[in-house]
Formats: C-alpha cells, structure tokens, sequence
C-alpha cells in the first residue's frame, strides 16, 4: 500500500531503526481502526 511504501522510504531516508518504531505504532492503530469498522 501508499503507507507502507511511505514508511520504507522513510525507513531508508533515517537508516535507523529507532525511526521506524513511531510508524509501526501509527499503522497498528490504523489496522486496529480498520478492524472495528468491520466488526461494527
């Protein structure tokens, strides 16, 4: 997806994990979010 494509560029662009871990979290919610739309 657009979002994960974002992500690994970022990901390159830093070269850093530690950067990637604040994304992780922003694409967890947004699955979560996604799952509770489908549920209700």
């Amino acid at each position: 997806s657009e979002v994960n494509t974002w992500i690994a560029a970022r990901f390159e662009i830093n070269g850093s994990r530690i950067a990637i871990f604040p994304f992780i979290e922003i694409r967890a919610w947004k699955n979560l979010a996604e799952l509770l739309n489908l549920i209700s």
